[in-house]
């Protein structure tokens, strides 16, 4: 929804706002999915989950924070 980058808070906050969640919550899966997106073995990265739940799809979210 919004591109990875420096100062776009905004648009993040745009963004998020106009979700309307509905069916699973898989954290682990987002979370990884991002991080593989931003290529954080390549370099550091941060990722901010957002969620309306908790993990819903059988994956230890704290032991995905934890792999190299």
């Amino acid at each position: 929804m919004v591109p990875p980058g420096q100062n776009n808070a905004e648009a993040i906050t745009t963004a998020a706002k106009s979700i309307s969640p509905k069916g699973k919550t898989p954290l682990s899966a987002a979370v990884r999915m991002a991080a593989e997106t931003l290529k954080y073995t390549e370099d550091k990265a941060t990722v901010i989950l957002i969620t309306d739940g908790l993990e819903t799809c059988d994956v230890d979210p704290c032991a995905l924070g934890s792999e190299p």
